[in-house]
């Protein structure tokens, strides 16, 4: 038996001959085949319907993409890419709370291609009612304050978190919880805090796909500071008197306030009232209200004071003044102006100390004419002030002076 030699050529011309005929049947004859295209994405509608007729809400979707098997010639199914296929998945038809599975329709870019999976390509959904639900806010913190602090008005707004999610997340949520922190308080503390939803026994609850109108509570604790202030008033130097020419007593001397330490560290005493000595001619008592500064407490519950003052060492005086000492102002033209007293006798009033040194020149005496046109006696107000004193008396009863007008000789 002959061997057969092997012969390069021979092979070439078959692998150019199989390579001609594979083109010519897929060419020509462009068979029927089949192919599954992953990953195509799920186009939802009927949210807003889902919601509308059943009051549910979408939770969560296992997988929003799908497989396709699609059928047709081999040049349609080589040119068709996943993005190429419409799918969509009408979530309005879901009737019941749960997990659902969704028939989604599939349209292909090419009506000449058939879709082989069409009943097997669906989505979970997983759909519940939806509530709007308003959560009480519990305030949480710890303080670390000594004997003269204690905590003083607490505040949180809003009071109540307003949320909307599904029935199933926001049934067990007891409250919104909010703390300061592990850090106790040594003093007021003012923020916004950002909340957490917790069940009855204080456990923190998932709620993923509930939305709340806020998401930080404003909180306020106040830390207040407890003090024991002197009542006083302020003296207010006048008619005569000093401080020096009265005794003060104040009943009750002394009242508890509380507040932030930075403002009761710089309150000494309380001044209730300002004392004007011009108008004290004699021993009195006055009745004073409290008024405390805003953010300042009174926790003694003292509402008003008496304030008795007693006057000391004060006394009354009298001067004779010349006549000559009074300057004469205003005084009609082509008149003779004539005063019918040689002297005056003038009676102040103040403190013993500044009395004893008011002499005859530290007294200004003066008679205004003005308005005065026709001849004639009248009696005028004299009026009196001082100088170069440093506390100024006070006069008693009111003085005049007669005053005579008459023609003047030339006239």
């Amino acid at each position: 038996m002959r061997r057969m030699r092997f012969n390069p050529l021979y092979l070439i011309l078959s692998f150019v001959l199989a390579i001609f005929l594979w083109f010519y049947v897929m060419g020509i004859q462009d068979p029927i085949i089949s192919d599954t295209f992953y990953g195509v994405n799920v186009n939802l509608i009927g949210e807003d319907a889902l919601y509308a007729n059943n009051g549910f809400t979408v939770l969560n979707i296992e997988s929003q993409t799908v497989n396709v098997r699609l059928s047709g010639k081999r040049s349609d199914i080589l040119k068709v890419k996943p993005e190429d296929i419409y799918v969509e998945a009408d979530l309005s038809k879901i009737n019941s709370a749960g997990q659902n599975s969704v028939q989604c329709s599939v349209t292909p870019p090419d009506s000449s291609l058939t879709v082989e999976n069409q009943s097997n390509v669906r989505i979970l959904v997983n759909v519940d009612q939806l509530i709007t639900k308003k959560i009480p806010v519990k305030l949480d913190y710890q303080t670390d304050i000594g004997e003269d602090a204690f905590v003083g008005t607490t505040a949180i707004s809003p009071e109540f978190v307003t949320v909307t999610g599904s029935e199933s997340e926001l049934s067990g949520v007891a409250y919104a919880y909010v703390t300061t922190g592990d850090t106790p308080l040594t003093d007021s503390f003012y923020g916004d805090l950002p909340y957490t939803f917790v069940d009855a026994s204080g456990n923190a609850l998932s709620t993923q796909f509930a939305t709340t109108v806020t998401d930080r509570i404003k909180v306020s604790v106040q830390i207040l500071t407890k003090k024991t202030v002197p009542l006083a008033v302020h003296i207010v130097s006048g008619g005569g008197l000093t401080e020096e020419n009265v005794t003060v007593d104040i009943s009750p001397n002394q009242i508890t306030i509380a507040g932030e330490k930075s403002a009761i560290d710089t309150i000494n005493s309380l001044i209730i009232q300002d004392i004007d000595l011009t108008t004290i001619s004699k021993s009195v008592s006055i009745s004073e209200d409290i008024v405390l500064d805003e953010g300042i407490v009174n926790i003694s519950n003292i509402n008003a004071a008496t304030v008795k003052i007693t006057l000391k060492n004060a006394s009354e005086k009298t001067m004779i003044i010349p006549a000559s000492q009074i300057s004469i102002i205003n005084a009609p033209e082509n008149f003779v102006v004539s005063l019918q007293e040689t002297d005056i006798q003038l009676r102040i009033w103040g403190g013993n100390a500044a009395i004893s040194v008011v002499k005859n020149e530290n007294v200004v005496l003066v008679v205004d004419l003005n308005g005065m046109t026709d001849y004639g006696e009248y009696s005028v107000d004299l009026q009196i002030s001082f100088k170069d004193l440093a506390t100024t008396p006070r006069v008693v009863g009111t003085n005049k002076v007669t005053v005579l007008l008459s023609r003047s000789p030339t006239e």
